[in-house]
């Protein structure tokens, strides 16, 4: 209900076989990063967003597969301000994602 209506205008395509999908988009130039706070992460902050990717986020309790994760190209990770040991919600995640995306690749 938070959207007010932003979700129907968002592009969703539901997939039977996450693996042959994902595969087919990195065959076809896709560069594909998973969020996941994990050795070799790296901060969403120092993140340069300019190709064309997908982006990977798991649930809050399960995470990414494991075999999803292995195809991802890179991993990112949310930093805070503090030492905080939990993570955003997929929600906030998402949000914080998004908006450092757009940030970026938006046009004056």
């Amino acid at each position: 209900k938070s959207s007010a209506g932003a979700f129907d205008m968002l592009n969703i395509k539901i997939i039977e076989d996450d693996i042959k999908e994902f595969k087919e988009y990195k065959d076809n130039g896709y560069y594909l990063y998973g969020l996941f706070r994990g050795e070799g992460s790296k901060d969403v902050f120092d993140t340069t967003f300019n190709t064309k990717a997908l982006y990977m986020l798991g649930g809050e309790k399960r995470g990414i597969k494991s075999d999803l994760l292995n195809m991802c190209d890179e991993y990112l990770y949310i930093s805070y301000g503090s030492d905080f040991r939990n993570s955003l919600n997929a929600c906030g995640a998402l949000d914080v994602l998004a908006t450092l995306i757009y940030k970026q690749l938006r046009k004056w």
